[in-house]
């Protein structure tokens, strides 16, 4: 059976894809094919590619743009539709097309039926509306699919926007008295391969049917399911379920009406088809699950090099393995990680020194999170590591720590969630330094805003210098690997932050009194280091990055895990520090 997919890239189209391929040839074009393309352009395509059926997941879907731009939206949702149904009538296969509740005006008190009278309330219900009419008028064969509420972990939707608000806010409200089923773009999929296959195999009817998920909800209750679930799945938020607040449709103005009821009655459709249809929850918790993998961040800590100008005490170990007061130097990096709620890190350090990582760190296991591990068999650069961990990052967001970098301070978490919340662009921190030619310096306008980073200068245009702490989105890999080499013959981060500047999507988050960064690069730093760590946790009885401590504390580890991490370091002042956390009872 050869499928022409229209729409391919979008959230249904995406699943499409997936669910699809096993009934045969599938041919993906882009949406713009009925964005910009006149009826013969359609015609002269299903025509060419004499398709078995065309799946029009292809739609203008900007419910409230649609009110400023109705000619935009009939023309996607209706008049390249009626040009696509007619070159599919003349084709004589089928057509399997989305459509929306919003063709009711939700004014019934129960789920609507295939049967009952059509009555849109805003621009974009109209557009759809007037593309299913002319799929029937045309007399093509036909399956129109009337939807609700569509999600996926890809794509903009409800979910992903809530998700987004979650780490941004501390509260929020939401419409409570909008009723309907919100319907994963998967189960439409799956429903669509059904559907197909049964043409395929013994024919079916054409009409309208109803697709969505069984039971009912509101937006408030999604919003909250959502927060909860991601909660639930280790993900950190500001906001909790309970300081959502329900409002009214009338309380949240928008461009266009939505109506208040958009249930569906799907009981044509699973009579007809033999179908039964999971729970919202069921659907909404899988994208959830997806949305937070997508989400989480994922960590790098570089730690190469020769350590040069620690010889001779780095001629046989890393530097990184070196002790600052009464932990190895990697765990103030490792940690830094961890309080940005980053779990799943890779280790990138030289051939020699990953055996002795691998023995000091293992998996992460004992501390909740995972490790991997990569070689960099020669220093070529900082931004050389997203080049190595290109598999390891995959679509995701990532930081990146040097780990011989030490930061400190107060409300350092605060700062670290900040950054970790921003999925967009690139955050760098600056910290005010005495001696800026030794670093990578910001330069900033009259405003306050970075308008500039330069390596080394000879004449620094401030004192801020940019730590070995860098959060960046997913398009970090690809610009990564554009760079070219510089007069070192290395990947510069200084040149992968300039090409975020010249973006527009570089932000620099101020490190200001409160705070202290300490590179142990040298002896005397080192030195500098160990003491600063000393003072601070003699005097105040707490230690400084405590990897058990840091877990135990964000729920990744239990308290008799703890106190079995606890019971192997027994013998050391560490191990009863850590006793006594639960002794006094500072979960």
């Amino acid at each position: 059976m050869k499928i022409l997919i229209l729409g391919g890239s979008g959230q249904v189209g995406w699943e499409l894809q997936r669910a699809l391929a096993p009934l045969g040839e599938l041919v993906i074009l882009p949406r713009s094919i009925l964005d910009l393309g006149t009826s013969d352009a359609i015609d002269d395509i299903v025509l060419s590619q004499k398709p078995d059926a065309v799946v029009n997941a292809a739609a203008y879907t900007a419910v409230d743009a649609a009110e400023a731009n109705p000619d935009l939206a009939d023309a996607i949702n209706h008049r390249a539709v009626d040009a696509l149904a007619r070159a599919v009538a003349e084709r004589g296969c089928w057509l399997v097309h989305y459509s929306s509740d919003y063709v009711y005006d939700g004014s019934g008190v129960l789920p609507y039926r295939e049967t009952e009278p059509t009555k849109p309330l805003n621009i974009y219900g109209r557009s759809k509306l007037a593309g299913d009419e002319s799929i029937t008028a045309s007399g093509c064969n036909h399956l129109i699919l009337r939807t609700s509420w569509v999600h996926a972990a890809r794509g903009r939707n409800f979910i992903g926007r809530i998700l987004e608000l979650a780490q941004e806010r501390d509260s929020l409200r939401i419409v409570a008295d909008q009723h309907g089923a919100p319907t994963s773009a998967e189960l439409i999929a799956d429903v669509t391969a059904h559907l197909l296959t049964r043409v395929r195999e013994s024919g079916a009817r054409s009409g309208v049917y109803h697709l969505a998920a069984s039971g009912e909800t509101s937006w408030h209750e999604i919003a909250r399911f959502v927060v909860g679930e991601a909660t639930r799945q280790g993900r950190v938020l500001k906001l909790s379920p309970g300081a959502i607040e329900p409002i009214m449709t009338a309380e949240y103005e928008t461009p266009a009406k939505r109506p208040l009821n958009s249930r569906l009655d799907t009981h044509m459709l699973r009579q007809t088809f033999g179908l039964t249809l999971p729970d919202w929850q069921f659907g909404v918790r899988r994208t959830v699950t997806e949305q937070v993998s997508l989400m989480t961040r994922r960590g790098i800590i570089l730690a190469g090099g020769n350590g040069t100008r620690l010889h001779p005490a780095t001629f046989a170990m890393s530097k990184q393995l070196l002790p600052v007061y009464d932990k190895p130097m990697i765990y103030y990096s490792m940690t830094t990680l961890m309080l940005a709620g980053i779990r799943e890190m890779l280790l990138i350090s030289t051939p020699e020194d990953l055996p002795r990582f691998r023995r000091l760190l293992g998996d992460g296991g004992q501390w909740g999170v995972s490790f991997s591990y990569a070689e960099q068999p020669e220093p070529n650069g900082l931004a050389q590591a997203f080049v190595i961990g290109e598999e390891f990052i995959g679509d995701r967001s990532s930081a990146l720590v040097l780990g011989d970098n030490l930061f400190f301070g107060h409300d350092f978490q605060a700062l670290l969630r900040h950054a970790d919340a921003s999925k967009h662009g690139a955050t760098v921190f600056a910290y005010h330094v005495n001696d800026p030619s030794r670093y990578g310096v910001a330069e900033f306008n009259k405003d306050g805003l970075v308008i500039g980073i330069e390596e080394k200068p000879k004449k620094p245009k401030s004192n801020y210098a940019v730590t070995g702490l860098y959060f960046y989105d997913a398009q970090v890999v690809e610009l990564a690997k554009s760079l070219k080499p510089s007069a070192r013959g290395e990947l510069e981060i200084t040149d992968l932050n300039a090409l975020y500047l010249e973006k527009g999507e570089l932000h620099v988050e101020m490190m200001g009194r409160g705070y202290a960064w300490l590179d142990t690069g040298t002896h005397d730093s080192l030195l500098d280091a160990g003491q600063f760590i000393a003072t601070v946790e003699r005097r105040q009885g707490q230690k400084i990055a405590c990897p058990e401590e840091i877990a135990w504390r964000q729920g990744w580890i239990d308290t008799p895990e703890l106190l079995a991490l606890a019971t192997a370091l027994e013998h050391s002042g560490y191990g009863r520090y850590l006793r006594a956390l639960v002794a006094e009872g500072l979960a």
